[in-house]
């Protein structure tokens, strides 16, 4: 019987990324760890996630949560806490915009089938189905005889949703982004992320039309000039009172919550405009089973290499360890972009002895429920 393998896109892309990075993230201590200290980008982007999740709940009041989150922007601002101020207002804003203008928009062309489902793409089934679709000759997978891996990848759709008009599903992820340029909308037409969700999509749902996955930006803005540069978070008043979004000599820059009437007022005075620009679309990304076939015969040769590397003796996996996890040193502090977050369990000896006892790292927790499963069994014997 053919031993199951679990992964997915996160552990895959962090994998190419860097063989030791995968390490201290998916393997050390047994699930992995984390760094306790999280990137604010990391933060912000959980923050629009969990709060999407909640604002698409059957159920949310917007105004009630407005004035629990306008009532926390007002706790922060005499500690002096600007930048987590600024984030909690552009998080009002945003929310806001989504409920008024963005998703009433969603809801007209789609009907709504599942919210964060878990999907598993089962990579034998996919392989065999794909050789019989297409002909290709049998593919030995991991280091024996075929059969003698299994590929499980899950992913979690933000939303499934049904075209109203052609009744084809439709995959959906919510991204934050910086920006929303043409090259932004048009790569993600080689995330691997979305084809896997496609095709273990099409593969729950196999009496539905498969349609195609896209991508939901969620504008972030960035710091300029010490400040967020954001629509949603400041806005200008003039000498006359008047508040305006874009400011000239004598304006004065003022957090939104400050704005007679809030910031729904001002998300509603910038009007659904200025929301599309704030919740940008990729492109519509449709299946690209070849993709998928190769991703899933690269990935399990190497989680077989991983798993048979995980049954050796502890000495011979530390020898082993450096050939099996290599390092790309070059993702470790890039002139540009974010810092390695396992920089100092990698560069620092003491550190990567003992991260855990380092207190800079704590024990991850897996969030995929066959992962979870998986886990329990192996404690199970």
């Amino acid at each position: 019987m053919a031993k199951d393998l679990v992964t997915d896109r996160t552990a895959i892309c962090t994998d190419w990324d860097c063989g030791m990075k995968y390490y201290w993230y998916r393997l050390f201590d047994g699930t992995g760890i984390v760094p306790l200290e999280e990137p604010s980008y990391y933060k912000d982007g959980r923050d629009f996630a969990s709060t999407l999740e909640e604002a698409r709940t059957e159920g949310f009041d917007l105004d009630e949560w407005m004035v629990r989150q306008e009532e926390e922007v007002r706790r922060l601002l005499p500690l002096g806490k600007i930048r987590a101020a600024e984030s909690a207002v552009r998080l009002l804003g945003m929310i806001c915009a989504y409920k008024l203008y963005t998703e009433p928009r969603i809801l007209q062309q789609y009907e709504i089938i599942a919210l964060e489902q878990e999907l598993i793409l089962d990579g034998d089934q996919f392989v065999s189905n794909y050789e019989r679709e297409f002909g290709k000759p049998q593919i030995p997978l991991g280091f024996g005889e075929r059969g003698l891996y299994n590929l499980l990848v899950a992913s979690t759709p933000d939303l499934i949703k049904m075209d109203r008009d052609t009744g084809a599903l439709v995959y959906q992820d919510d991204k934050s982004t910086a920006n929303a340029s043409n090259q932004w909308t048009a790569h993600w037409n080689y995330a691997v992320q979305l084809h896997i969700g496609l095709a273990a999509m099409e593969e729950e749902y196999r009496d539905k039309t498969l349609g195609y996955a896209h991508i939901m930006g969620m504008r972030k803005g960035q710091v300029s000039y010490g400040a967020l540069a954001h629509p949603y978070v400041y806005a200008n008043r003039t000498p006359k009172g008047e508040w305006r979004r874009k400011g000239y000599k004598g304006c004065e820059k003022m957090l939104t919550i400050e704005n007679p009437g809030g910031v729904r007022a001002w998300v509603e005075h910038l009007g659904s405009e200025v929301a599309q620009e704030m919740f940008p679309w990729s492109v519509p990304v449709f299946l690209n089973k070849r993709l998928v076939y190769n991703m899933i015969v690269e990935r399990t040769i190497r989680m077989a290499e991983i798993e048979r590397w995980g049954r050796l003796e502890p000495d011979d996996r530390q020898i082993l360890a450096p050939g099996v996890f290599p390092k790309s040193l070059n993702q470790c502090y890039p002139s540009m972009g974010s810092v390695c977050p396992y920089l100092q369990a990698c560069h620092n000896a003491t550190v990567g002895d003992d991260p855990l006892g380092s207190e800079l790292y704590g024990v991850r927790t897996p969030h995929h429920n066959v992962e979870i499963l998986m886990n329990q069994e192996v404690e199970n014997g």
